[in-house]
Protein backbone atom coordinates (compact mmCIF):
# COMPACT_ATOMS: atom_id res chain seq x y z
CA UNK A 1 0.00 0.00 0.00
CA UNK A 2 1.01 3.59 -0.52
CA UNK A 3 1.64 5.42 2.74
CA UNK A 4 2.31 9.00 3.79
CA UNK A 5 2.38 11.29 6.80
CA UNK A 6 -0.81 11.53 8.81
CA UNK A 7 -0.36 15.30 9.06
CA UNK A 8 1.12 16.36 5.71
CA UNK A 9 -0.41 16.16 2.22
CA UNK A 10 2.87 15.21 0.51
CA UNK A 11 0.93 13.23 -2.12
CA UNK A 12 -0.19 16.56 -3.62
CA UNK A 13 3.39 17.60 -4.52
CA UNK A 14 4.55 17.60 -8.13
CA UNK A 15 6.80 15.81 -8.71
CA UNK A 16 5.86 13.32 -6.01
CA UNK A 17 8.74 12.66 -3.57
CA UNK A 18 9.13 8.93 -2.95
CA UNK A 19 11.12 7.10 -0.25
CA UNK A 20 12.03 3.54 -1.23
CA UNK A 21 14.46 0.73 -0.64
CA UNK A 22 17.56 0.11 -2.80
CA UNK A 23 17.51 -1.51 -6.23
CA UNK A 24 16.44 -5.14 -6.12
CA UNK A 25 13.50 -4.52 -3.77
CA UNK A 26 10.21 -5.69 -5.28
CA UNK A 27 8.26 -2.82 -3.65
CA UNK A 28 10.62 -0.31 -5.24
CA UNK A 29 10.09 -1.83 -8.70
CA UNK A 30 6.32 -1.92 -8.25
CA UNK A 31 6.15 1.68 -7.04
CA UNK A 32 8.28 3.05 -9.87
CA UNK A 33 6.39 1.05 -12.50
CA UNK A 34 2.98 2.08 -11.13
CA UNK A 35 3.91 5.76 -11.10
CA UNK A 36 5.41 5.60 -14.60
CA UNK A 37 2.39 3.76 -16.02
CA UNK A 38 0.09 6.36 -14.46
CA UNK A 39 2.26 9.15 -15.95
CA UNK A 40 2.61 10.55 -12.45
CA UNK A 41 5.74 12.75 -12.16
CA UNK A 42 7.90 11.56 -9.26
CA UNK A 43 11.39 11.85 -7.85
CA UNK A 44 13.38 9.52 -5.64
CA UNK A 45 13.70 11.59 -2.45
CA UNK A 46 15.24 8.99 -0.13
CA UNK A 47 16.72 5.49 -0.37
CA UNK A 48 17.64 3.24 2.56
CA UNK A 49 17.90 -0.43 3.53
CA UNK A 50 16.30 0.56 6.83
CA UNK A 51 12.55 0.05 7.12
CA UNK A 52 12.49 2.41 10.11
CA UNK A 53 14.31 5.15 8.20
CA UNK A 54 12.01 4.95 5.17
CA UNK A 55 8.91 5.00 7.38
CA UNK A 56 10.31 7.93 9.41
CA UNK A 57 10.87 9.98 6.24
CA UNK A 58 7.26 9.30 5.21
CA UNK A 59 5.93 10.08 8.70
CA UNK A 60 7.70 13.46 8.64
CA UNK A 61 5.92 14.39 5.42
CA UNK A 62 9.05 14.32 3.26
CA UNK A 63 7.92 11.55 0.90
CA UNK A 64 5.40 8.80 0.25
CA UNK A 65 6.44 5.16 0.46
CA UNK A 66 5.16 1.63 0.00
CA UNK A 67 4.47 -0.64 2.99
CA UNK A 68 2.88 -4.04 3.57
CA UNK A 69 -0.81 -3.69 4.39
CA UNK A 70 -0.58 -6.38 7.07
CA UNK A 71 2.10 -4.48 8.96
CA UNK A 72 0.93 -0.95 8.20
CA UNK A 73 2.66 1.50 10.58
CA UNK A 74 0.26 3.41 12.85
CA UNK A 75 2.15 6.68 12.27
CA UNK A 76 1.29 6.67 8.56
CA UNK A 77 -1.85 7.30 6.52
CA UNK A 78 -3.04 4.99 3.74
CA UNK A 79 -3.15 6.53 0.27
CA UNK A 80 -5.51 5.32 -2.44
CA UNK A 81 -6.71 6.30 -5.90
CA UNK A 82 -8.74 9.07 -4.22
CA UNK A 83 -5.40 10.58 -3.23
CA UNK A 84 -4.13 10.33 -6.80
CA UNK A 85 -2.04 7.21 -6.23
CA UNK A 86 -1.94 4.40 -8.79
CA UNK A 87 -2.78 0.85 -7.72
CA UNK A 88 0.00 -1.49 -6.64
CA UNK A 89 0.12 -5.25 -7.19
CA UNK A 90 -0.96 -7.55 -4.37
CA UNK A 91 1.75 -9.53 -2.62
CA UNK A 92 1.62 -12.68 -0.53
CA UNK A 93 3.93 -13.39 2.35
CA UNK A 94 4.77 -17.05 2.86
CA UNK A 95 6.80 -18.76 5.51
CA UNK A 96 8.48 -22.01 4.60
CA UNK A 97 9.65 -24.14 7.52
CA UNK A 98 12.41 -26.70 7.49
CA UNK A 99 11.22 -30.07 8.81
CA UNK A 100 13.89 -30.14 11.55
CA UNK A 101 13.35 -26.71 13.19
CA UNK A 102 14.51 -26.22 16.76
CA UNK A 103 11.83 -25.50 19.37
CA UNK A 104 12.90 -21.83 19.49
CA UNK A 105 12.75 -21.45 15.71
CA UNK A 106 9.34 -23.15 15.61
CA UNK A 107 7.99 -20.79 18.29
CA UNK A 108 9.35 -17.80 16.39
CA UNK A 109 7.72 -19.04 13.17
CA UNK A 110 4.39 -19.50 15.00
CA UNK A 111 4.66 -15.96 16.38
CA UNK A 112 5.35 -14.48 12.92
CA UNK A 113 2.42 -16.33 11.38
CA UNK A 114 0.07 -15.14 14.15
CA UNK A 115 1.28 -11.55 13.83
CA UNK A 116 0.81 -11.50 10.07
CA UNK A 117 -2.74 -12.85 10.40
CA UNK A 118 -3.76 -9.92 12.59
CA UNK A 119 -5.51 -7.09 10.73
CA UNK A 120 -3.45 -3.93 10.53
CA UNK A 121 -4.39 -1.19 12.98
CA UNK A 122 -5.43 2.00 11.23
CA UNK A 123 -3.88 5.30 12.20
CA UNK A 124 -6.48 7.75 13.46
Amino acid sequence: MWAASASHRVEELDPLPVALYPQGCLFRSWAMQALDEASRPWRLAFVSHSLSAVEAIAAQGLAVTVVKSGTFPPALRRLTARDGMPPLPRAEIRLHRAPNLSRAASLLADHLVAALRQPAKRAS
